[in-house]
């Protein structure tokens, strides 16, 4: 069996193939390792001399994210252990000057951070969960990894989109987590409807079920109500990143996406529309023709959704997301061959090879990129 000591002696030899082939076998990583991992990782650390101890600290932190991403579909304090202690540990051994590793360590563990189910509450300090997963949240200080992370490379623009993401999710209110915004779209009608529960008069204290569900409506109408008036501020802040040439293609679609949000078809649409212009990246491209497809369906311009959730199909072939909303749409019109056409898209999509799903992503800001950042870490350390 694969030792911490083993493993984390192939990753600083470059190792990296064989070193990823241990981890993954069989029994070689479990729920029960990360104490042996951390005595044995810290030991390693200390026996660098003074002039490799930076280095051994970036491979031990870069092996720990590498432990973490095998527990990304687990409980999230069990990535979480590995992601907080090379967090506090790069925050120990830092280099002077920055080096390409570290930058591309940083970007790879905010991706890392995310992976796990409750991404931004370890990645940005949200959240008030109780419990082992709460200590670890405190470990991290105020802002969570994504404040040490910033500290360390101001100017990193992938970083300053990631602080914006994370004020996106705040402005949904303290531990809101959203499964299906389309859901709480901010139509006039919805608005009158969120303030007429707002204002509703609760008792103080509730004594039965129906005093507490009133409450609780009336607390959730609020917590809406905030989250609409904050998302001009934080379209106004991804706005203030359009200045990064390598982000213009996520901040139109971000962007489109709050206005969607605003029931600003029109203008939802134009910024859904530009994202092609600045951008050939697959993951946005479908998106944004999948948002399109969503903002149709609002207009009841059906046939101009099934064209658009056709060209995300065409990108990403398979992609669960598109896939429900085109197969209702062809199922719902009357024209021949349409209904014949739902069954084979959906069996697609369901089946164990689908795709990665864009949508299911896109609330995680960088987790698609983790395998991208880490081949460039690999790399750099060499």
């Amino acid at each position: 069996m694969l030792s911490t000591t083993d493993a984390l002696n192939l990753y600083n030899r470059g190792a990296y193939v064989e070193c990823s082939q241990a981890l993954t076998r069989l029994g070689v990583v479990d729920s029960k390792l990360f104490p042996v991992f951390e005595k044995e990782a810290n030991r390693w650390v200390k026996e660098a001399d003074s002039s490799s101890v930076e280095r051994r600290a970036l491979v031990a932190a870069s092996v720990a994210l590498e432990i973490a991403h095998l527990f990304r579909e687990q409980r999230s304090e069990r990535a979480g252990h590995y992601l907080v202690w090379a967090s506090l540990l790069m925050r120990k051994h830092q280099a002077t000057p920055q080096s390409e590793a570290e930058r591309y360590w940083y970007l790879a563990s905010i991706a890392g951070f995310l992976e796990v189910d409750t991404y931004w509450k370890l990645t940005a300090g949200l959240g008030t969960d109780a419990g082992e997963f709460q200590d670890l949240m405190w470990a991290l200080g105020p802002g969570g990894h994504l404040a040490a992370a910033w500290r360390r490379f101001p100017d990193e623009p992938r970083l300053l989109l990631a602080r914006v993401e994370a004020e996106e999710y705040l402005s949904q209110g303290l531990g809101a987590q959203r499964v299906e915004p389309f859901s709480d779209v901010f139509t006039p009608e919805r608005l009158q409807d969120l303030r007429m529960r707002a204002a509703a008069r609760v008792p103080d204290s509730v004594h039965t079920i129906e005093e507490m569900v009133a409450r609780s409506n009336r607390d959730l109408a609020v917590a809406a109500l905030n989250h609409f008036r904050l998302i001009p501020q934080v379209e106004s802040h991804f706005q203030a990143l359009e200045r990064y040439e390598g982000l213009r293609g996520e901040i139109e679609l971000r962007v489109g996406f709050l206005e969607f949000l605003l029931a600003n078809w029109g203008s939802a649409l134009e910024h859904f529309d530009r994202v092609a212009a600045f951008t050939d990246d697959a993951y946005l491209l479908y998106l944004s023709e999948y948002f399109s497809g969503r903002t149709f369906q609002k207009l009841d311009d059906h046939d101009a959704a099934i064209s658009a959730f056709e060209r995300a199909q065409e990108i990403i072939p398979g992609a669960r997301s598109v896939a429900v909303q085109l197969g209702k749409e062809l199922f719902l019109n009357d024209r021949a061959g349409s209904r014949d056409r739902v069954y084979p898209l959906l069996s697609s999509a369901f089946a164990a090879s689908a795709p990665d799903d864009p949508w299911r992503l896109y609330l995680r800001g960088d987790a698609r990129l983790w395998p991208v950042y880490m081949a460039h870490l690999r790399e750099a350390l060499k």
